[in-house]
């Protein structure tokens, strides 16, 4: 009995000052206040819960691995718009963010039978590479019909990448591309979270959904592969996202996020020509795109702080569509 109480004193006294240790970690990290209270009412309260689950999530996202990750500097490869006057650009264009490309066509795809059509048409069209970056890719329907495209794409000679998020995808196991594999086609997962626990880095997740064609289309925005996110016919069941087709020198951006992204995961550099993708179309009507990413391998904040600034100086109309709303204090 004795023994009993003697380790058990010992152990409350390590967890005592290992709470201690982890409050002052806490206080000092950037945190908002909110993020810091929560962590320290979790660790206070229930310790047991707490402290493991500060050591999974907790932990700056640039740490260790993830701070090896390449800072994403993109350079101005595309002719800036000409005395552009919005203050947002310039803005951003001092976080050395490309200033806005002209000459682009974009097309909007409101539901998940529209973004199936387009996801379809641009594998379709392929003739040199797919790339795709994605955090959901389901062995549901919907991944069981997009597969053997790329299998049959990877087959005749098409250079077919898939980088995929190690928690996103944790239940498409690897066997499940083994047929693509075999077709010559390569998959990569971002951060498999399964290797090496209690790091700091569970949360570093890749949410970026892009599927680059030849380097001169891309889809990108909100949709994850999954029959959830798209498919041929409606669905009740279906979440309400937006994806957009892009077509022009803007591309050559999202080429160059794929790059790092896939370096990083995989440890194989792409080759990097650099090249913007030649577009010729009989819009009238063409857009103005700024690519802007986000994540902590991307100096400062420059997507925050754009939001910020078209916050402050809207004059007419703020609209706003965002299926996760949590503002901190200058938001707000």
């Amino acid at each position: 009995m004795g023994l009993f109480w003697t380790e058990t004193h010992i152990v409350m006294i390590l967890g005592l000052i290992l709470g201690l240790m982890l409050t002052s970690h806490i206080i000092l990290q950037k945190r908002s206040s909110s993020g810091t209270m929560a962590w320290l009412l979790v660790i206070i309260f229930l310790p047991y819960i707490g402290v493991p689950l500060y050591f999974m999530l907790g932990g700056r996202k640039m740490r260790r691995r993830a701070s090896q990750k390449n800072i994403i500097g993109l350079e101005q490869v595309v002719e800036p718009v000409e005395k552009s006057e919005n203050p947002t650009d310039h803005l951003l264009q001092t976080y050395n963010i490309p200033a806005a490309a002209a000459g682009n066509d974009i097309k909007l795809c409101t539901t998940g039978e529209d973004i199936y059509k387009s996801f379809i048409e641009l594998i379709e069209s392929a003739t040199k590479s797919i790339y795709i970056s994605t955090y959901v890719y389901a062995k549901d329907d919907i991944g069981k019909d997009i597969l053997p495209r790329l299998v049959s794409k990877a087959s005749k000679g098409v250079e077919v990448k898939l980088l995929l998020d190690g928690v996103g995808s944790l239940h498409t196991h690897h066997r499940f591309f083994r047929s693509l594999i075999k077709a010559g086609g390569q998959i990569s997962y971002f951060m498999p979270v399964l290797h090496r626990p209690f790091r700091g880095r569970a949360n570093l997740r890749n949410h970026r959904k892009i599927l680059l064609v030849d380097g001169q289309k891309v889809i990108a925005g909100g949709t994850n592969i999954a029959t959830e996110y798209m498919g041929p016919t409606p669905s009740s069941k279906r979440w309400h996202d937006l994806s957009f087709v892009l077509e022009g020198p803007a591309v050559v951006y999202y080429a160059k996020i794929f790059a790092w992204d896939w370096e990083f995961a995989s440890g194989k550099k792409l080759t990097d020509d650099s090249k913007v993708p030649s577009h010729n179309s009989n819009t009238k009507e063409r857009s103005f795109i700024q690519v802007v990413p986000s994540g902590p391998d991307v100096p400062n904040d420059a997507l925050y702080d754009s939001l910020l600034s078209g916050i402050y100086t809207s004059q007419e109309r703020l609209w706003i569509v965002t299926p996760y709303f949590v503002p901190d204090e200058p938001l707000v």
